[in-house]
C-alpha cells in the first residue's frame, strides 16, 4: 500500500475516528507504521 502525498492521513470520520485509530484497533502494524511516516499525528 502507498500513501498518496495530498492524502490527509489526520482525516476523521463520522465518529471522530482517524485511520489509526482504525489499525491500531485491528493490530495492523504495517499500515500503522506507514501512517507515522506519512505524517500522522500519534496523539
Amino acid at each position: 500500500m502507498q500513501i498518496e502525498k495530498e492524502t490527509d492521513v489526520n482525516a476523521v470520520d463520522n465518529e471522530s475516528c482517524r485511520a489509526m485509530d482504525f489499525v491500531s484497533e485491528r493490530n495492523h502494524t504495517e499500515i500503522l507504521e506507514q501512517l507515522l511516516r506519512a505524517g500522522a499525528d500519534s496523539k
